[in-house]
């Protein structure tokens, strides 16, 4: 059984639907395994540093995946291609 629930926005499938198929499969398993750990060894899981300082961070391949832990749920906040730049807040 699962340690922690999983929030996966709308918009963020969208932006992991953009990633090309290798790297959108190695994503999702990353992503999934957040359930049972989010804070995987292995993974450089890096704070976001400035105005997000209960956010985390961790790559795969080319991609970042930004992700808040609050209590027992992981809220995937985006997925972006290391290349773009992040726009917006994220939602809460």
């Amino acid at each position: 059984m699962s340690k922690y629930r999983l929030i996966i926005p709308k918009r963020v499938l969208k932006q992991l639907e953009s990633l090309d198929r290798p790297l959108q499969k190695r994503v999702k398993e990353s992503i999934l395994a957040l359930k049972d750990n989010p804070f995987p060894p292995g993974k450089k899981v890096k704070r976001i540093k400035g105005a997000y300082d209960e956010f985390w961070r961790f790559r795969v391949g080319d991609a970042r995946v930004m992700y808040e832990v609050r209590g027992d749920e992981v809220k995937i906040l985006g997925i972006v291609h290391r290349e773009d730049k992040v726009k917006g807040d994220f939602d809460r």
